[in-house]
């Protein structure tokens, strides 16, 4: 396990032909305007979803349930397209002060395993852990 904070993806990861919509602090966008084709992950409390290439998210059980918030790293957007990688499981902190959500996201063809680190409230990736997964 490795964490690294406030370290983002490789830099092949972040390059996409797709211009992103700019992220400004606390741009959000309602439910209606993502339609429900793009869903990339789905449970019982959290949603993602792909717009224009960058990735949104919404807490089903937050103060607003109908709020997607884009996520971000050092004010980039993070984009939906991140080669053989996959959100496969999030968790999130109880606590609302924190607020804290783990996304994992996980390339099963290279067996590695990153779980992001990301703020709830404004979507910004906090930090990483890496692990490096069984080979099947």
């Amino acid at each position: 396990m490795l964490l690294n904070q406030r370290r983002c993806w490789a830099k092949r990861l972040q390059q996409d032909h797709v211009s992103p919509p700019p992220v400004g602090g606390g741009e959000t966008l309602n439910q209606a305007s993502l339609p429900a084709s793009t869903i990339v992950y789905n449970d019982a409390a959290i949603q993602i979803k792909d717009k224009l290439g960058v990735l949104y998210l919404r807490q089903k059980f937050s103060d607003n349930p109908m709020q997607w918030i884009p996520l971000s790293c050092d004010g980039t957007p993070i984009r939906s397209k991140r080669g053989d990688f996959k959100t496969t499981k999030t968790s999130y902190s109880i606590d609302s002060k924190t607020n804290i959500i783990l996304i994992t996201d996980q390339n099963l063809m290279q067996s590695a395993e990153y779980v992001w680190i990301i703020n709830g409230k404004t979507g910004e990736f906090l930090g990483q852990i890496f692990h490096r997964l069984a080979s099947q």
